[in-house]
């Protein structure tokens, strides 16, 4: 995106199309854990990480939950910040180079079949408090009943009382809702949804992926692992790329060959 900007690349990027589950992006994550499950595999969650240990230049086990694990590779997707602080302590990084941007998203559910003709609509201007707004039933009807549809509002402001009331009277503005429609509302946070591309990062960011990516066992991957902003079908074909690397048992140099593959993807919003 600000290669395009700067560089005046003008070549169309559209989604006119695109392939989505009937039953929502839940469904890809349910058929992956069937397929781990049914060859004996094992997948725990809210897992607490409390550290990483490192031997002999590569992750000897981690320790979660007061367990612990000796991994063959470990895949990270911890933002980078997060991560700096499981590494043995004897390493400097400066963690507070590396910034995300958390996001909260507002549910509105409404009684009607229908809010938006598009699937999603991005709202630049300054006036607005509310980034994006998005409607799931846009994206597959089997997602929500009938006669009703959910809009999904995205900021990057914490969400109390003052500013919910706000922003449903720049919806009203905008003609997407009426406030009558209204019949339950949520917020749900995100946090560290986004990397921060400030001044003075990549000095700090290329000094630690050097470091975690030079460990024999250890790869960084996504949005969040790799400080890379890019979208989930891009995030899922990193994770092929990945599984590609070990099934084949690829080096390290093929890998950062692979990594400028994805340097190649384009934002397409």
């Amino acid at each position: 995106m600000i290669k395009g900007i700067i560089f005046k690349d003008t070549k169309k990027i559209s989604a006119d199309y695109f392939y989505y589950p009937p039953e929502g992006m839940k469904q890809l994550f349910d058929s992956l854990v069937k397929k781990i499950e049914k060859n004996n595999g094992k997948i725990i969650s809210l897992a607490d990480i409390s550290k990483i240990s490192i031997e002999d230049n590569k992750v000897t086990d981690i320790t979660f939950n007061k367990k612990k694990i000796v991994p063959d590779y470990v895949i990270s997707t911890i933002p980078l910040d997060s991560l700096m602080s499981l590494m043995p302590k004897d390493n400097d990084f400066d963690s507070s180079k590396i910034k995300y941007q958390d996001l909260n998203v507002i549910y509105f559910v409404l009684k009607k079949s229908r809010a938006l003709k598009d699937c999603w609509v991005f709202f630049p201007e300054k006036k607005f408090i509310f980034q994006r707004v998005s409607e799931q039933k846009a994206f597959s009807e089997s997602t929500s009943p009938k006669d009703k549809t959910v809009l999904m509002v995205e900021t990057t402001q914490e969400v109390d009382k003052i500013l919910l009331d706000k922003i449903i009277k720049q919806l009203e503005e905008t003609k997407i809702l009426k406030k009558e429609e209204i019949e339950e509302t949520f917020t749900r946070k995100m946090s560290k949804a986004y990397p921060i591309y400030k001044k003075g990062f990549s000095q700090e960011l290329s000094r630690f992926i050097k470091f975690a990516e030079g460990l024999d066992n250890f790869y960084l991957l996504g949005r969040q692992g790799l400080f890379n902003y890019n979208n989930m079908d891009q995030c899922w074909d990193m994770a092929l790329k990945i599984s590609e690397q070990i099934k084949n048992n690829k080096t390290k140099q093929d890998w950062q060959k692979t990594k400028e593959y994805f340097n190649s993807y384009r934002i397409v919003d």
